[in-house]
């Protein structure tokens, strides 16, 4: 039965199709870091640069080995990204104004960081720190 009339639910994201070992994954890092810390909420007071310094490591760790696992925590570094790309899905929802983005310059190669322009906006440039050039084109998603 698909009945709108009897449970309006259509545009709402069916969260039965997540696969459900991902949450039990981040759950088992979020308590390995709540015991660590001692706080659940500590999380949020880091820059969400160091969550894609550690998503990163993490990541190319897997890739070395999909079988390791994090040298402090014991877990795998696959739990360990997955945190870390969850804490960042969720600075993107409560910092939507600006987040800080990794980005080439197309006139010098230059790598540095950026900043998104707002939903507001249309689209912004951002000049490019090391030669000043036209920088990045950033565009509403």
């Amino acid at each position: 039965m698909n009945n709108q009339t009897i449970k309006a639910d259509a545009g709402k994201p069916r969260l039965t199709l997540v696969p459900p070992q991902i949450i039990y994954d981040i759950a088992e890092v979020r308590e390995y870091g709540n015991q660590k810390y001692g706080d659940p909420e500590n999380w949020r007071q880091v820059e969400p640069q160091r969550y894609r310094d550690a998503a990163f490591r993490h990541f190319l760790a897997y890739l070395k080995d999909p079988n390791s696992t994090d040298e402090e925590s014991g877990i795998s570094h696959l739990k360990h990204l997955a945190c870390n790309i969850a804490f960042l899905t969720e600075f993107e929802i409560e910092n939507q104004t600006v987040v800080p983005l990794m980005s080439v310059c197309p006139d010098c190669g230059g790598i540095g960081e950026v900043t998104r322009c707002d939903a507001a906006r249309n689209r912004e440039y951002v000049p490019c720190e090391k030669c000043m050039g036209r920088g990045t084109l950033l565009t509403k998603e």
